[in-house]
């Protein structure tokens, strides 16, 4: 398990209907990097070859700086949050594959929880994101002093299907 994310901010074009994420060390959010199997390894990104490795937050404090949070792709791998007051620490957990080696995934929430010194989440709180709808991506978005999570499912570079807010 590796803590990994980057400050971005988030551009949504009315128009052509696209969103832009970029790196921003001052944005309001933060991008949770999919570093999956490890099928191919990124320069820049902790990461080992075949090896399955789940990325979180620090800890995002609950009236701080941090408004959302947002990690993709999805296609079977589950997603995660961890409580400790308002404060939260929001993970991409990934799946094992045929051939490539990862822990259990409630093994790796329960070392997250470990290397925080945190509870570990009740298996409701890190929900499996796997559609026929396409690729998910998790948004985590705090509105006043209550965290919502959704999930946008894309195929082809098109929005496929957009799942509800509920509330963690």
């Amino acid at each position: 398990m590796s803590e990994q994310s980057y400050r971005i901010d988030a551009a949504w074009d009315s128009k052509t209907g696209t969103m832009t994420l970029s790196k921003n060390a001052a944005g309001e959010g933060l991008w949770i990097p999919y570093v999956g199997n490890g099928a191919s390894v990124s320069a820049g990104i902790a990461q080992m070859s075949k090896r399955g490795l789940g990325t979180y937050t620090p800890t995002v404090l609950g009236g701080g700086g941090i408004s959302w949070v947002v990690t993709g792709p999805f296609s079977g791998c589950h997603s995660a949050v961890f409580s400790v007051g308002n404060d939260k620490v929001f993970a991409h957990i990934v799946t094992q594959a045929s051939g490539y080696t990862a822990d259990t995934v409630a093994n790796q929430v329960a070392n997250i929880a470990l290397q925080l010194g945190i509870p570990a989440p009740a298996a409701t709180a890190y929900p499996q994101v796997a559609s026929g709808l396409g690729e998910g991506f998790v948004f985590w978005m705090r509105i006043g002093a209550t965290w919502y999570r959704r999930v946008v499912y894309a195929f082809a570079g098109k929005v496929t299907s957009v799942e509800a807010k509920t509330t963690i």
